[in-house]
């Protein structure tokens, strides 16, 4: 079931900078960045280069995790809820910059992570209470199949190449499901590491990097052989991490240590440390190119970080208490 909620965008054609210093000039990719603001329920949608406010649409109660559709026309808003559980996706026209339809899940709260299946407008999303991964297609708002994941507070997701199977990190359990989506089944379950959170996983469809917000590392995942292959030191809660398109490079967001880590995938080595200032706490990461969009939820802004230099280029407005976060390139 969803909910028709046509809803008109706050258009101001205000520079999104949140500094009141002059900003450095810097090349920005073309495209548009979207950032869940959870704290005010809203989702800003930021032009990039120019880096003006497109728009600000309202979500649905706690706005968590953001999903693009591959061809760019869809995205949709995890609404995960406060004190009271949220059960329901925002689903945006990103061309028309407004709020499509609110999807209801009815009893499967506290939805998470979301990631949209190649080529299409299918959506899979985690819900965290019902134990399960959800197919929706996010162009009518019809839940397609549920499968259950067997495991406490499965939060964030990513999906095999093909779009076959779904990841998913269970923070409660420590653990990772694995469902296949095709046959609606739970496949296998791997044990990782206490508070499992972060989770990516490689081009090729191999490997996973699943974040210990209790051990503060990565496990590295063969999939192949379905166990922890490498345990890497990742202090400060790994919350988030990312992997390039090439699977070169990983970033990984450290919370509690205010920093942003890069790791060589194939060394698995830390090479590089951007150190960001007055414990911003970030959380959700998006790369461009040689770019990382990291949303500090504490002084509500995004980070523009040089992969490269392992730098920090600038900073950019995002509401009160921005968290997932997009890149949608131009």
């Amino acid at each position: 079931m969803d909910t028709e909620r046509p809803a008109t965008a706050e258009r101001t054609g205000q520079s999104a900078e949140a500094a009141p210093e002059p900003q450095p000039a810097v090349e920005l990719p073309t495209g548009t960045l979207l950032v869940a603001d959870k704290q005010s329920a809203k989702l800003h949608i930021v032009a990039l280069p120019e880096r003006t406010s497109v728009a600000t649409l309202p979500t649905g109660d706690g706005p968590h995790e953001i999903a693009v559709s591959e061809d760019g026309a869809l995205a949709i808003v995890t609404n995960y809820g406060g004190f009271t559980a949220g059960n329901s996706l925002t689903v945006v026209d990103l061309e028309a910059a407004t709020v499509t339809r609110t999807v209801d899940l009815g009893e499967h709260q506290r939805p998470h992570g979301a990631r949209f299946r190649p080529a299409s407008h299918e959506v899979v999303v985690t819900s965290e209470v019902s134990r399960s991964v959800l197919v929706v297609d996010a162009a009518d708002g019809t839940i397609l199949s549920t499968v259950g994941t067997e495991q406490d507070a499965s939060h964030m997701l990513v999906l095999s190449p093909d779009g076959r199977r779904a990841y998913t990190a269970n923070v409660v359990a420590g653990t990772v499901s694995e469902v296949d989506l095709e046959q609606g089944k739970h496949v296998r379950t791997i044990a990782v590491a206490p508070m499992s959170e972060a989770i990516a996983i490689s081009p090729d469809g191999n490997q996973l990097w699943v974040g210990s917000n209790a051990e503060h590392s990565i496990s590295v995942v063969d999939l192949g052989v379905g166990k922890v292959v490498d345990t890497l030191d990742a202090p400060g809660v790994p919350i988030r991490v990312e992997l390039d398109r090439e699977g070169q490079r990983a970033v990984v967001t450290a919370a509690e240590a205010g920093a942003v880590y890069l790791f060589d995938v194939q060394t698995r080595e830390r090479v590089g440390t951007v150190e960001l200032e007055h414990s911003p706490v970030p959380v959700g990461v998006a790369l461009a190119r040689d770019l990382a969009f990291v949303s500090l939820a504490r002084t509500g802004q995004v980070a523009v970080i040089d992969l490269s230099a392992a730098a920090v280029l600038l900073r950019i407005d995002a509401g009160l208490g921005p968290d997932g976060i997009a890149f949608v390139r131009g």
